[in-house]
């Protein structure tokens, strides 16, 4: 399932994606753009900053099974810096706990948004929502009871965090 990882600022990404058989050719992407360097099932970035965030996928091609390409879930890198108390950036979340089948979400200005994840206690993207307008409904209908962390990332490299409970 799509992957949330987040490192501090300037510390070295390696991420590995476990692919058994032999002849296979690995291809990394960030935001679908071909990272040439990145030959093998591990992706490695040292000293990454803010310019290394994005969604990462692999692609695997083998030279004796033409046909066939292997594709990877999303990997989603985000880089943080630590505790800001200065929160420029606004959101409001109800209801909490989500009792229903709808969970919204208003921002204080969606041009600045890039999206909303939703996030299961195992750091994988359940749900991924992009931002059009203030007030955002999200459905939740299909999210089992528990706890969850609603994510909201911001053109600027900031994002905000909220835990959410589903009943």
């Amino acid at each position: 399932q799509d992957t949330v990882v987040e490192i501090i600022n300037n510390e070295s990404f390696i991420y590995t994606i476990d692919v058994t058989g032999e002849y296979n050719i690995y291809e990394w992407y960030k935001d679908g753009t071909l990272l040439p360097d990145q030959i093998s099932n591990t992706l490695y970035i040292e000293n990454a900053s803010y310019d290394n965030q994005g969604t990462y996928v692999l692609k695997v091609t083998n030279t004796n099974v033409s046909d066939l390409e292997l594709v990877s879930y999303d990997a989603e890198l985000s880089i943080i810096t630590g505790i800001e108390e200065d929160v420029i950036e606004n959101f409001k979340m109800y209801p909490n706990p989500a009792d229903g089948n709808t969970l919204n979400i208003s921002v204080s200005d969606p041009d600045e948004v890039i999206k909303i994840m939703i996030i299961n206690g195992s750091g994988q993207v359940v749900m991924l929502e992009r931002v059009s307008n203030k007030n955002n409904s999200i459905d939740i209908s299909k999210l089992t009871n528990g706890m969850y962390i609603v994510k909201v990332s911001y053109k600027n490299g900031h994002y905000q965090m909220e835990k959410l409970l589903v009943k």
